[in-house]
């Protein structure tokens, strides 16, 4: 496998993923990274926005070729990186790190609140991978919020100091390969019981909303694909893929 990681620094991009996109992937690198300070047209899951204030969070991409995972396992990449922004702000937030959870499929949660999100692309080949595009937005030293969004937080927010961004950058880079290569070896499941222990709402029945209404589960699992598979109280088992269904504060 190889190990030579590019950094590209870019003041303004309209995206980070897109810029990966337009760039392509460098022969013989393991990633392709851009980093932003700010975007110009930032994404989530589904279309959704993100809101970040110029040089002040982290904005990044990594661009990878994971052609030795095939297509229904995709998800595993999704729970690598979520375990490697939570494993990278863990340090700093001491004992307040209890309340760090990903929140199915792969969003950064403290307490309720959200800290960052993720989002990847990918190109399939056959049955296989051919590249992907993983997309981050992590709220570091931003307090002020503006957008519509319900219950955005960041890490300076939580800690009441600010941050430095490239060090938390260069950590979630570390953590991810680490866990690449892990998956590398390893295959799909060897991140995969982490990425459950770390799951947002993994314990006891919470409230979810989905086309029907409001109604209690627990999380029974989360398939290969990404497919959250909720139990309610009377015992029927409820699939959901992205956007289906969401989580609603338990004291509403």
């Amino acid at each position: 496998m190889e190990t030579d990681i590019i950094i590209n620094r870019l003041d303004k991009t309209v995206s980070t993923n897109s810029w990966l996109r337009c760039e392509g992937m460098p022969a013989g690198c393991l990633f392709n990274v851009a980093v932003a300070s700010y975007q110009e047209a930032g994404r989530g899951q589904k279309g959704n926005s993100w809101e970040s204030e110029a040089g002040e969070n982290l904005l990044m991409s990594i661009m990878a070729v994971p052609d030795f995972i095939e297509a229904s396992g995709q998800f595993c990449l999704s729970e690598a990186i979520a375990l490697a922004v939570l494993e990278s702000v863990t340090p700093l937030l001491g004992d307040e790190s209890r309340h760090l959870s990903i929140k199915w499929p792969n969003d950064i949660y403290w307490k309720e609140k959200k800290l960052g999100g993720i989002l990847i692309e990918n190109t399939l080949q056959g049955h296989y991978l051919a590249d992907s595009i993983i997309g981050l937005g992590l709220n570091i030293n931003q307090t002020r919020f503006l957008s519509d969004a319900p219950n955005p937080i960041s890490v300076a927010g939580i800690t009441g100091v600010r941050h430095n961004v490239d060090g938390i950058m260069q950590s979630v880079i570390r953590h991810f390969t680490d866990y690449y290569i892990l998956i590398h070896d390893y295959g799909i499941r060897a991140v995969h019981d982490r990425y459950m222990e770390r799951l947002f709402r993994k314990d006891g029945y919470h409230r979810y909303l989905d086309e029907k209404g409001i109604f209690e589960a627990r999380i029974s699992k989360v398939c290969s694909n990404g497919i959250i598979i909720l139990e309610d109280r009377e015992g029927n088992s409820r699939n959901y893929e992205f956007k289906q269904v969401r989580a609603v504060p338990d004291n509403n």
